[in-house]
């Protein structure tokens, strides 16, 4: 992770880890954020961008995916928003309405419309960048010292994948 230009690099090659960064805003029922995000690439990577509450909940859920789209959660369900290319910066805006369960989004000035937490929070506080899918674990019913091998791959780096972030504003 490096600040370039001022703007934040997150890069990724690890099958089993990711690069995060987090901002930490106002603890509010509703928040307006705005930030823009350029991948160096589309064929591979994954970047997700989550709403969090105090608590770790993530009820807004947004991913640059692998496949070249930008997805939302909506509710328990995934939708397409827009697909993205390699090298050009997407500016993204979420509105966060914790009294509606609800959250919308906006990609360069074009509104893509209103979709359902994928948790149900009281407020929210951090926005969340990452380079991986989400880990809930270690588990806790498992004893370290009982675990004999390493994971598959673990020593073979994925492809790289680059990410920029700037101009981060919570309201």
């Amino acid at each position: 992770m490096r600040v370039v230009n001022k703007s934040l690099e997150l890069t990724d090659r690890d099958p089993y880890d990711y690069a995060r960064a987090q901002r930490v805003f106002e603890e509010g029922e509703s928040a307006h954020l705005s930030f823009k995000v350029d991948a160096k690439q589309s064929d591979n990577g994954r970047l997700e961008i989550e709403v969090l509450d105090k608590f770790g909940a993530r009820p807004v859920r947004l991913v640059f995916a692998p496949s070249g789209e930008i997805v939302a959660l909506d509710g328990g369900k995934t939708r397409t928003l827009q697909s993205y290319k390699a090298d050009k910066w997407y500016k993204i805006e979420v509105d966060v309405d914790t009294a509606d369960d609800s959250y919308s989004v906006a990609i360069n000035g074009k509104p893509l419309g209103k979709a359902a937490f994928a948790e149900s929070v009281q407020s929210v506080e951090r926005l969340s960048f990452r380079t991986g899918e989400f880990h809930a674990g270690p588990a806790r019913n498992v004893d370290p010292e009982k675990v004999t091998s390493d994971l598959p791959g673990a020593d073979e780096p994925d492809r790289l994948a680059t990410y920029y972030i700037d101009e981060v504003k919570a309201q």
